[in-house]
């Protein structure tokens, strides 16, 4: 069954790690970048004034976010995000 509509009912998605790593450029360490990307993004997909749909946009545009690149080059490491929304959007549908 395709991971988006499988029925999850008492499991944990969770994933662990960091969401976003050091990064050095020119040798030089950005030691704020990923924790000024981290907050953006937590910010984004936490804060209870955002629709569901503006947590949805957020994670889509990741990239926008502050020190986004700088934090995370490559889009795969977020996948396990991407997953969990899935996952929680089904579960939300499964109960309607």
């Amino acid at each position: 069954m395709p991971l988006g509509i499988c029925c999850l009912s008492e499991v944990l998605l969770c994933s662990v790690g960091p969401i976003s790593r050091q990064v050095r450029t020119g040798g030089k360490l950005l030691d704020d970048a990923p924790q000024v990307f981290d907050g953006a993004l937590t910010r984004a997909l936490t804060d209870a004034a955002h629709t569901p749909e503006q947590r949805r946009e957020a994670l889509v545009r990741w990239a926008q976010l502050p020190e986004a690149r700088f934090a995370h080059p490559r889009e795969e490491h977020l996948l396990p995000l991407h997953v969990v929304r899935v996952q929680h959007y089904a579960y939300l549908c499964s109960l309607k």
